[in-house]
This record gives structure tokens, C-alpha cells and sequence, in this order.
């Protein structure tokens, strides 16, 4: 069973380009999450702007096409913070 990435530098860079956008929509967390519709809840946002947990390849598309953007604006900057451990 796939696991989500855990916290770190990377996904605090996507959570930080999330809230970036979000915000440019002017849009609260629970307004994305009910954008989103289920499972997504203001506190899974939260969780995701915070780079508290990681988000499935599924949830970044879903988050870009609510807000509009590539998903590749959502990675910006992370790509640098990826552990060369082999998943670069």
C-alpha cells in the first residue's frame, strides 16, 4: 500500500505555494476543501499548507485544477528540497 510522504522541506514548499494560491483566489481552506469535495476537509488542507503530511499525486492535480493553476506552480521550488536518496 502506497504511503504519503511525511513532513519535511519539500512538502512544506508545496503546502507554502498551496496557501500562496489558495490565497491569491481568495479562497479560506474550507472553501478549497468544499471546492475539492469529499474526502477533502478544512483539515486536511490545513495539514497540507502546513507540509504536515504529504498529498497523493491525485490530491496536488485535483488542488491545481480547483485553483486554477499547473500543478508544476504548486512544485515549484520543492524539486530542489528532494532527498537524493534515490527519488529525485
Amino acid at each position: 500500500m502506497p504511503q504519503h510522504p511525511g513532513p519535511g522541506p519539500a512538502n512544506e514548499q508545496v503546502g507554502t505555494n498551496l496557501k500562496t494560491q489558495r490565497e491569491r483566489k481568495k479562497m479560506t481552506q474550507q472553501a478549497l476543501a468544499d471546492a475539492l469535495g469529499p474526502p477533502a476537509t478544512q483539515q486536511i488542507v490545513a495539514k497540507h499548507e502546513l507540509g504536515k503530511t504529504g498529498m497523493r499525486v491525485e490530491q496536488l492535480l485535483a488542488y491545481a485544477k480547483v485553483l486554477g493553476v499547473k500543478p508544476a506552480t504548486l512544485l515549484r521550488g520543492a524539486e530542489e528540497l528532494v532527498s537524493t536518496n534515490g527519488h529525485r
